[in-house]
């Protein structure tokens, strides 16, 4: 592959990924990159979208409504 092994595409692929998942936010706080970073992932390595993945991207419900 002319210099560029297959493990540097995969890579370059998942930061193309991130980055464009991190501008759905306009902005991150360096405080959070963690959350952001781990919020890609869980939707990345994920096959399909499940009720469950989505309830564990949301944050908890405290308006005391059920």
């Amino acid at each position: 592959m002319h210099g560029v092994s297959l493990k540097d595409s995969l890579l370059e692929g998942i930061w193309t990924g991130l980055r464009n998942f991190v501008r759905l936010f306009r902005g991150v706080n360096k405080e959070y990159v963690g959350q952001y970073v781990a919020g890609f992932q869980a939707s990345y390595v994920a096959k399909e979208i499940t009720p469950a993945l989505l309830r564990a991207k949301m944050p908890p419900c405290t308006s005391g409504a059920t």
